[in-house]
């Protein structure tokens, strides 16, 4: 791995603490204003949990869950998966074992989170082995592999930290209209 591709993760895993905070913060309801020193200690134990040799746990739980990455998403209270839970549970106790303590609904976050992370890494390997070279261009092989779903989230969330990524300007605004302009002409 490069020195690149590291910092690139660094700077994904950053942009994720920093979207967790967020979250947590702009919560308004009084119950979790009671536990903001709850959510800053669980920023604080998230962060040192990622640097740990225990972080690789998590890793795996989440390659190995990568395909129910919608189960751990903010909208739990809809997701209901009892295989899953049990595993969660199980992770729960084996980083306990360890010393890390989160509760469920923090680990469902951090999976969450790193499953974000490991998707886009595959996501952006797939591109790029295509050489593109402009907008137009990421935008063909970007349809290439997801012309039935580019629009689903996550694609389209890893195809706009792409193109950041790798200096390609785009409208943010206009942007999923240029690709269903060149969806159409390519279906022609």
């Amino acid at each position: 791995m490069t020195i690149f591709e590291i910092s690139v993760i660094i700077g994904i895993l950053i942009l994720l603490i920093i979207t967790i905070s967020i979250k947590l913060k702009t919560k308004k309801n009084s119950k979790e204003k009671e536990n903001d020193g709850e959510k800053i200690n669980f920023r604080d134990r998230a962060i040192v949990f990622l640097k740990s040799k225990e972080y690789k746990y998590l890793t795996n739980f989440a390659k190995l869950h990568k395909s129910n990455y919608k189960y751990f998403s903010e909208e739990e209270e809809l997701n209901n998966n009892e295989h899953i839970d049990k595993e969660i549970s199980k992770l729960k106790r084996l980083l306990e074992k360890k010393g890390i303590a989160f509760n469920i609904k923090q680990l469902k976050l951090l999976i969450y989170d790193e499953i974000v992370i490991q998707t886009y890494e595959d996501f952006k390997i797939k591109i790029l082995s295509h050489k593109p070279n402009n907008l137009k261009e990421y935008i063909k092989v970007f349809l290439e592999f997801y012309s039935d779903d580019y629009d689903e989230f996550l694609n389209y969330y890893h195809f706009k930290i792409l193109l950041s990524e790798n200096g390609i300007e785009y409208n943010e605004y206009n942007l999923k209209d240029e690709i269903n302009f060149l969806k159409r002409d390519l279906e022609l």
